[in-house]
C-alpha cells in the first residue's frame, strides 16, 4: 500500500513538473480567409492553458487601418487533450469588416492568460502567430461610388399621409428604411436626391443602428431618413425612387433594390370665405362694405325668426304667469277640499252590484 502511495505521489509530482514545463498557446482560424469589401471575416481565437484557468483570459484588441473591428466578448469554454495532456481553453471571436480592397495583416494579438501551472496561480501573456485575409471588389461593382456585400438588402417606403392629391400648402413625410443582413450600418451610403421645383424638401438627421446579436446569429444594420415635402406650386409631381445595388455574398452576384415611383397632384390653395370678417381697427373702412352688409343681412335672414319666437315666448311667460300660477293653485285646493269633506255620499263596496241592481228596479 505505501508503493501505491508513494508511486501516486511521484506521478502528480512528475506531471505538475510537465504541466510547469508547458506554456499557454493561442490558435486563431480565419473564416473566410478571401473576402469582399464590406464582408465580415470571423476571426475565432483559441488560448488554451495546461491545467487548470484561475481568473478569465484578456484578449488584446485587434486594430487594422480601414476595417471596422467587432469583439465578442462571449465566451465558450474548451477542453482539449494534446501529448497525454489535457489543456483547458477559452475561446472569442471577432468580427474584421474590411474597407477597402488589398490584404490585412494582423501581426500583435496578445491574450493575458492567468492558470494554476501545478505548484500556484501564474499570469503569463500568449501571442498568436501572425495572420492575414485578402478583400477585394467584384469586377461587377467597380463602377460603383459605393459597395454593399451583404446576404440580403431591403427597401421599405412609408408616408404619414399618402400624397395622391394636394393643394398648395399641405405637407407629407416620406421615410425609407434601408436594411442589410451580414453586414453593419455604416455600409449603407446616404440617400442622396436632386431637389423637385416647386416642392420645398426638409430632411432629418439620418438614424444609423445596428441589432443586437444573439450567439451565432447574422449582423443586421439599419438606415431610416426621413423628408418632409411641401408642396408650394400647383402641378403634376413625382417622387424620385430609391435604388441600390448590393453583392450577394452567398449568390456570388449583384441584386438591385428599387422603389415604385410615386405621383401626385398639387390643386390650388382652398379659399374658405368667413362667415364674420375679422380684422384690426386700423382696417376697418369709414363705411360698411358689400361683403358686411351681406353678412349681416344673411344673420338677419338665420336668426330673426327663432329669436323673435323667443322673445315672444318670454313675455308671454312673464305676463301670464302669475295668473296660471293662481289658477293651478286654486285647483288644487279644490282638490284637496273634495277628498277631506264628510258631506260626500257613500260609495257602494261593490259597485258593479249596485249598478245591476239599479238597472233591474228601473226595468221593473
Amino acid at each position: 500500500m505505501s508503493r501505491a502511495i508513494l508511486l501516486a505521489v511521484l506521478i502528480s509530482f512528475l506531471s505538475s513538473v510537465a504541466l510547469a514545463q508547458e506554456q499557454p498557446f493561442v490558435r486563431v482560424t480565419l473564416e473566410p480567409e478571401t473576402a469582399t469589401v464590406g464582408q465580415a471575416v470571423t476571426v475565432t481565437v483559441d488560448v488554451f492553458a495546461p491545467n487548470y484557468f484561475m481568473g478569465a483570459p484578456r484578449f488584446g484588441a485587434i486594430e487594422l487601418r480601414d476595417a471596422m473591428v467587432v469583439f465578442d466578448d462571449r465566451g465558450v469554454n474548451l477542453n482539449e487533450r494534446i501529448g497525454g495532456v489535457t489543456w483547458a481553453g477559452q475561446r472569442r471571436s471577432y468580427q474584421v469588416y474590411p474597407q477597402r480592397p488589398g490584404e490585412y495583416t494582423i501581426d500583435d494579438l496578445t491574450v493575458v492568460v492567468i492558470y494554476f501551472d501545478g505548484s500556484g496561480r501564474v499570469e503569463v501573456t500568449a501571442e498568436a502567430n501572425p495572420f492575414s485575409f485578402l478583400a477585394n471588389v467584384p469586377p461587377e461593382a467597380e463602377g460603383l461610388d459605393y459597395f454593399i456585400a451583404a446576404t440580403n438588402l431591403t427597401i421599405d417606403e412609408s408616408f404619414d399621409v399618402r400624397p395622391d392629391t394636394l393643394h398648395v400648402g399641405d405637407a407629407f413625410v416620406r421615410t425609407i428604411t434601408v436594411s442589410v443582413e451580414n453586414a453593419l450600418a455604416m455600409v449603407i451610403p446616404p440617400l442622396v436626391f436632386d431637389s423637385i421645383p416647386g416642392i420645398a424638401v426638409y430632411k432629418d438627421p439620418a438614424v444609423v443602428e445596428d441589432d443586437s446579436r444573439e450567439r451565432g446569429a447574422a449582423a443586421r444594420g439599419r438606415r431610416i431618413e426621413r423628408w418632409t415635402y411641401v408642396a408650394q406650386d400647383e402641378g403634376d409631381y413625382s417622387l424620385p425612387p430609391v435604388s441600390l445595388a448590393f453583392w450577394d455574398v452567398n449568390a456570388k452576384r449583384m441584386f438591385d433594390r428599387v422603389t415604385k415611383r410615386v405621383g401626385f397632384v398639387v390643386l390650388p390653395t382652398l379659399h374658405i370665405e368667413p362667415e364674420f370678417s375679422v380684422g384690426t381697427l386700423e382696417d376697418e373702412p369709414a363705411e360698411p362694405s358689400r361683403a358686411r352688409q351681406w353678412n349681416v343681412m344673411s344673420f338677419v335672414r338665420r336668426w330673426a325668426i327663432p329669436v323673435s319666437l323667443i322673445v315672444v315666448l318670454l313675455l308671454t311667460a312673464v305676463r301670464l304667469g302669475p295668473r296660471i300660477m293662481r289658477r293651478i293653485r286654486s285647483i288644487c285646493e279644490a282638490i284637496v277640499h273634495y277628498y277631506r269633506s264628510t258631506n260626500r255620499p257613500l260609495q257602494p263596496l261593490n259597485p258593479g252590484w249596485w249598478r245591476n241592481a239599479q238597472r233591474e228596479n228601473i226595468d221593473h
